[in-house]
């Protein structure tokens, strides 16, 4: 037993990034589960896997406290400031409001967040790992948009959660899957977050001269093409629109435009538009369009907009509390449909949203103005994080290639988000997490 153990030990010592494949494969895969326990109430499978892979990180990985702080990088530090900040900010915000339960609830995903992000910065220490758990995202992105495709085209049934938990659970949860662990439809940040990375690869490898693998790029052109699929059959406008300006980001980097009319680049233009009108039939491009030509969910998100403001003008330095807006939007569109019930019913759906469907505006009316910037500085610090890469002079490292991709989902995430409020989508925190990893190594290759 002890020789198994120091087996185990020495492997994760090796090979530490494989306690975040662990994390990521528990959400992707089980994520439709979830257990009850007292006091901590509902968790998933993720919210399991995260702690239970940073207490094996803490024991097995670090020999001792002491040397992990002589060792902690310090874009890490820094990092864990800002954010503690930020949780300080929140946690008054949650006392202000009247809802501790939904604010409590909230706050233990924000810690496990950056739970996430530290696991991912500090097991990855060499740039073999961060490919790896990159493409093991790709990866899963990838299965995801085959069996996304398959349902949006055949039966709703088609899915991972169906398959495991079978006809029990379709009947509770309905033919809308949730989430990047149900392999959806209707959600395709999920997507967008495999997708830039893959197309990253794939543009960076196809420039390359120094290695030129052709085998791995024709398997990059086809996972590209089969995410794009799932990325059009999710119906979601507006993550289609965030890919487009992340790859127009990663385009730019990659001096693609340059190189346009390469032999190379025009087959894979030619291939890309090619499968796009082989794979979607004129039934589903015709669901797409008029599925979303309607304007009620653009009236909708409007007096959301509206209800955030008018909350904004109670507390606009703290919020109104975290997970508070739907208690005070409650008031707000309850005065609408007195003054014109036929209009709440019949546009707005007389249903009471839960959120603004925009993270910076859930942000800045649950947690205030100080909360936004604090917020956004944490996206904007990943960023500048992950550009340390963009200096690395060696011919032999895809670390800049990697960093472009990563600031391209990071930019595609945030136009997604400016529409929908996916403020706990753990692949947003992984993809933060990758960024300070590649920060940290492109300074020891500069070094």
């Amino acid at each position: 037993m002890l020789r198994f153990l120091t087996k185990i030990k020495n492997f994760l010592i090796n090979k530490s990034h494989i306690l975040v494949i662990f994390v990521l494969i528990s959400y992707t895969l089980l994520g439709p589960l979830n257990v009850n326990l007292p006091i901590f109430g509902a968790l998933k499978p993720y919210h399991i896997a995260l702690p239970l892979a940073s207490i094996i990180f803490s024991l097995i990985i670090i020999s001792s406290f002491r040397s992990m702080y002589r060792n902690l990088p310090m874009l890490v530090i820094k990092f864990c400031g800002l954010y503690l900040i930020f949780l300080i900010v929140i946690t008054i915000s949650a006392f202000r409001g009247f809802d501790l339960g939904k604010s409590y609830s909230l706050w233990r995903n924000y810690a496990a967040n950056l739970l996430l992000v530290i696991l991912v910065a500090l097991t990855i220490r060499h740039e073999t790992q961060i490919t790896a758990v990159l493409y093991v995202l790709i990866g899963v992105t990838t299965v995801g948009a085959i069996l996304g495709g398959l349902q949006a085209a055949f039966s709703p049934k088609i899915s991972i959660a169906y398959f495991f938990l079978g006809e029990s659970w379709f009947m509770e949860h309905g033919s809308a899957p949730v989430g990047y662990a149900h392999m959806p439809y209707k959600f395709g940040n999920d997507m967008l977050v495999g997708f830039l990375p893959a197309l990253a690869l794939l543009l960076g490898h196809g420039l390359s001269t120094h290695r030129l693998n052709h085998v791995r790029f024709l398997v990059l052109l086809l996972i590209v093409a089969v995410i794009f699929g799932g990325l059009f059959l999710s119906l979601g406008l507006t993550s289609l629109m965030g890919s487009a300006i992340g790859a127009i980001y990663i385009a730019y980097k990659l001096d693609v435009f340059k190189n346009l009319f390469k032999k190379k680049f025009f087959a894979f233009f030619l291939f890309l538009i090619s499968s796009v009108g082989l794979m979607f039939s004129r039934e589903i491009i015709a669901w797409f369009i008029n599925t979303y030509t309607a304007y009620q969910g653009i009236i909708a998100r409007w007096h959301l907009a509206l209800a955030s403001i008018h909350m904004l003008q109670t507390s606009p330095f703290w919020g109104v509390g975290l997970g508070n807006f739907s208690v005070f939007a409650r008031e707000y569109f309850l005065k609408i449909s007195f003054e014109n019930p036929e209009y709440f019913l019949k546009v707005l759906g007389g249903t009471i949203a839960t959120a603004p469907h925009n993270i910076f505006l859930e942000i800045l009316t649950e947690n205030g103005i100080i909360g936004l910037i604090l917020y956004l500085s944490i996206w904007w610090y990943a960023f500048y994080v992950c550009s340390l890469s963009d200096t690395i002079k060696s011919e032999i490292s895809d670390l800049r290639v990697v960093g472009i991709g990563l600031k391209g989902a990071l930019i595609g995430y945030m136009i997604d988000a400016l529409f929908h409020n996916y403020t706990f989508d753990n692949h947003l925190w992984l993809i933060i997490g990758l960024c300070l990893a590649v920060g940290n190594l492109s300074l020891r290759l500069n070094e």
